[in-house]
């Protein structure tokens, strides 16, 4: 929900940028309180004081990181901030807090798919399989999502290059896998990514 009022409220990713410095803390502030009713104004609110110091460090590094490997991304490129922005503008993103071994979050997110006969093409599930095994309730909740012949997993792998003085920064690799093959796994038992 932060997010959302971050990226609506800005038109360039130094505006953006400029929402999560210390000095327009307040400014993003006022404008999460403006943009939410009492309980969703609550959540967006302890989520602003509990992440704003984290995700202000976390952008700057990010910036730095892709600035350094000469790589373009929303933070740098207008057009690609643009295009984030209109996913916000056209309620295309949906921020939901679940478990993605339990039974509720994922089934249902299957479930509306399915009543709505749509396809998910691309499943970005970062790297939270690092946290948990494969067991029953996470693989009967993948294999419940509608998919393709041309669907797949995206997921990313953080890794840190050895250095002697331990300040080499973490690099993050993504990784496909076509769900074809993801569903074979499940289907056999693999426990582990």
């Amino acid at each position: 929900r932060v997010y959302r009022v971050a990226f609506l409220n800005a038109d360039t990713p130094q505006a953006f940028l400029d929402l999560w410095s210390k000095s327009g803390r307040d400014k993003l502030t006022a404008l999460v309180k403006k943009a939410y009713t009492k309980t969703n104004r609550r959540r967006a609110m302890y989520a602003l004081k509990f992440s704003h110091r984290i995700l202000a460090k976390r952008l700057r590094e990010s910036v730095e990181l892709y600035k350094n490997a000469n790589t373009p991304f929303y933070l740098s490129d207008q057009a690609q901030y643009e295009y984030i922005v209109q996913l916000y503008r056209t309620n295309r993103i949906y921020a939901i807090r679940g478990d993605f071994t339990a039974k509720k979050t994922i089934s249902d997110i299957a479930t509306k798919l399915k009543d709505l006969k749509k396809t998910v093409r691309v499943f970005y599930i970062s790297n939270c399989e690092s946290y948990f095994e494969f067991k029953r309730q996470y693989r009967k909740n993948m294999l419940a999502i509608p998919t393709d012949d041309k669907s797949v997993i995206l997921r990313t792998r953080a890794w840190r290059p050895w250095s002697r003085d331990g300040k080499t920064p973490v690099h993050y690799n993504y990784f496909t896998q076509s769900y074809q093959t993801f569903r074979a796994w499940l289907r056999a038992g693999i426990r582990k990514v």
